[in-house]
């Protein structure tokens, strides 16, 4: 039993973390004009403002609180489970806690996908497309001033 409560702990510690690095990522990424090397300092300020004041920042914070609260959780099932001389115990809680890990970061990925608009992972040959679109269109830009 403590074994399922620590791999469930687990689970949930590392749902909450992935989307948590997810929401802050999407955050965080920079304005197109800032990308396309604008400099001017109310650019930078107005990016800066709606990176920290998006709801992805928010998101980020309360997934970071909640992972906190279950790690506890994890940290206080793991430590009790290993200071105890029951060796089956301990090694089920080693392995549950081990592969809860594993199967939450995956959750975690596709929750992080779904609840923040993101699509799933991309071919190799569709992102050097994507880029080589956004070279085509700094370019064009750039001819344009």
């Amino acid at each position: 039993m403590i074994a399922l409560v620590a791999a469930l702990a687990m689970l949930a510690q590392d749902v909450l973390g992935t989307v948590m690095v997810q929401a802050e990522a999407a955050a965080l990424s920079l304005p197109a004009a800032v990308r396309r090397g604008d400099t001017r300092l109310p650019v930078w300020l107005a990016a800066t403002a709606r990176r920290y004041l998006s709801w992805r920042m928010w998101l980020a914070g309360l997934m970071d609180a909640a992972q906190w609260a279950v790690a506890i959780t994890t940290t206080t099932i793991s430590v009790t489970a290993f200071a105890g001389h029951d060796r089956g115990r301990q090694v089920a809680v080693a392995l549950a806690v081990t592969a809860a890990n594993v199967v939450g970061t995956t959750v975690g990925q596709a929750a992080g996908r779904r609840l923040l608009g993101r699509g799933g992972p991309r071919s190799v040959e569709d992102r050097l497309a994507a880029l080589e679109r956004s070279v085509e269109r700094i370019a064009a830009d750039g001819n344009r001033s």
